[in-house]
């Protein structure tokens, strides 16, 4: 079985390898204006984004919108970035990797820690050269971990992270007014 799961995983990246990436957003990043209905989850499913990317984006501390509101509707940047590289666009890039879950300054410079969580992403594709630098293979597979909601989770086990995740919550949510009860254990 394990086999198996390895082998298509295997097949999944030789794929993603050989996609042929056409250029279909553009940037600056579409604004959108918020109707009567919307929700943050209803705008970022529209638009193939995550509720978590246009928080960032949008400096939003909940998730409250209001009608007529202008929503910035961020796309991965085109082109190749690496270290040094500044700009709007890597602002965007910076915000999509916050929202994974990655602790980064969103501040638009292409730095070492910008770089080295590009290369913690790209360590996961086998098939991608490993090398700090945001390209054409970079961004589909950043597409991928989009397309599944990927998030970061510090302790995936940890019981308040599954809950948080069971109830969509984010994974580092803490509750106000949680009472963690101090209960002697066996083996103390």
């Amino acid at each position: 079985m394990k086999r198996e799961a390895n082998k298509t995983l295997i097949d999944f990246y030789k794929v993603l390898a050989t996609v042929k990436i056409v250029a279909t957003n553009s940037y600056p990043p579409q604004v959108y204006t918020v109707q009567q209905g919307d929700s943050l989850y209803k705008i970022a499913h529209m638009f193939q984004t995550t509720v978590d990317v246009l928080k960032t984006v949008n400096s939003l501390t909940s998730d409250v919108i209001k009608i007529g509101q202008a929503i910035i509707i961020p796309t991965q940047p085109e082109g190749v970035y690496s270290t040094g590289k500044t700009g709007p666009q890597v602002k965007v890039l910076q915000s999509i990797l916050v929202s994974f879950g990655f602790v980064l300054k969103v501040d638009g410079i292409y730095g070492a820690k910008t770089a080295s969580v590009i290369l913690q992403l790209q360590q996961k594709f086998p098939l991608i050269k490993a090398d700090g630098i945001y390209g054409p293979q970079t961004k589909a597979s950043l597409q991928t971990l989009i397309d599944m909601h990927f998030h970061l989770v510090a302790n995936p086990t940890d019981r308040l992270v599954l809950v948080n995740r069971a109830n969509g919550l984010p994974a580092d949510y803490v509750p106000s007014g949680l009472v963690i009860p101090n209960i002697p254990s066996d083996t103390q």
